[in-house]
């Protein structure tokens, strides 16, 4: 058996963030909470509600840079949950974007890489 650690797994890559959000969980009330890791395929969010089963079906709403010439505005993204760590947060998988909401969330992602490079 080979060992593969957790962030070689990852298809995209992540970058540190904090981007206030709004989500509900399949089967709770809407919750806030912040982004604080982020990439084009999922997120996580602290802190995490109550409790949340791996798979269910998750909304996030994230403000969206979808073009270059116009303002981020609030979008929902559809996803599912990854992991759950109780008290701390919830790990998301994006899933079925659109072509505008992908390219929206590659915009953020740069934005935040290059605010931390700016930084360092």
């Amino acid at each position: 058996m080979s060992y593969t650690s957790y962030h070689d797994k990852r298809a995209a890559e992540r970058v540190r963030a904090y981007e206030p959000t709004h989500y509900t969980v399949e089967g709770t009330g809407e919750e806030q909470g912040v982004i604080t890791n982020l990439s084009a395929k999922g997120c996580f969010i602290q802190p995490g509600v109550g409790h949340a089963e791996r798979n269910r079906l998750i909304s996030v709403r994230v403000y969206l840079p979808l073009s270059e010439k116009e303002p981020a505005r609030p979008v929902v993204l559809q996803g599912k949950v990854a992991y759950y760590l109780p008290r701390v947060g919830i790990g998301v998988h994006f899933e079925t974007l659109t072509d505008e909401q992908r390219e929206g969330l590659r915009r953020l992602v740069e934005y935040y890489r290059t605010a931390s490079e700016r930084r360092a």
